[in-house]
């Protein structure tokens, strides 16, 4: 598996990915191809950007669209974003892309903190405290942080250390 720059081509399949998903997403509105174009040109393609994002290839194929963002060099932290195919979904490929995008934060853009927030309303929500429970991270739920289809839904906040996750990393190895 593979991390790539990003292509036009790609954020238009991750678009339609993302429109099929609403309920997971902060921005539960639908994208069209000219706001994807933009989201392209002004946030992928500006290297001033505080945001990096990669496209994720496994034999050949668009598996995954991941990112950092809101990255605060100054704090060291960033917040982690994943999109996976979903002919991809359930079957490991989105552990191993989060485990390419937390290496590529804490050992190459010298991260200390990387966190992310699901919504329960996503049925993501047992991946992220799996991939928590695994870096030793912290979980807090925050309430009504999220209205869907009429109803509130609360939130899972999480983080992970980069010394627990190069300590697990270095246990993986060692088995």
């Amino acid at each position: 598996m593979i991390l790539t720059a990003p292509t036009k081509d790609d954020c238009e399949l991750v678009r339609i990915w993302r429109n099929d998903c609403l309920e997971s997403l902060r921005t539960p509105y639908l994208l069209t191809q000219e706001m994807q174009y933009d989201f392209y040109e002004n946030v992928c393609c500006d290297r001033k950007s505080n945001h990096r994002y990669w496209s994720v290839f496994n034999d050949g194929k668009l598996v995954g669209f991941a990112g950092l963002t809101n990255i605060q060099y100054e704090n060291r932290i960033a917040e982690i974003s994943l999109m996976v195919n979903p002919d991809y979904r359930g079957t490991g490929i989105g552990e191993r892309i989060v485990d390419m995008i937390l290496a590529e934060g804490f050992n190459y853009l010298n991260l200390k903190t990387i966190f992310g927030e699901v919504y329960l309303a996503n049925k993501a929500v047992d991946f992220w405290r799996k991939i928590t429970e695994r870096y030793k991270g912290y979980i807090t739920v925050l309430p009504n942080t999220k209205f869907w289809e009429g109803k509130f839904y609360d939130s899972m906040y999480f983080s992970i250390d980069s010394g627990a996750f190069n300590e697990q990393k270095l246990l993986d190895n060692s088995l």
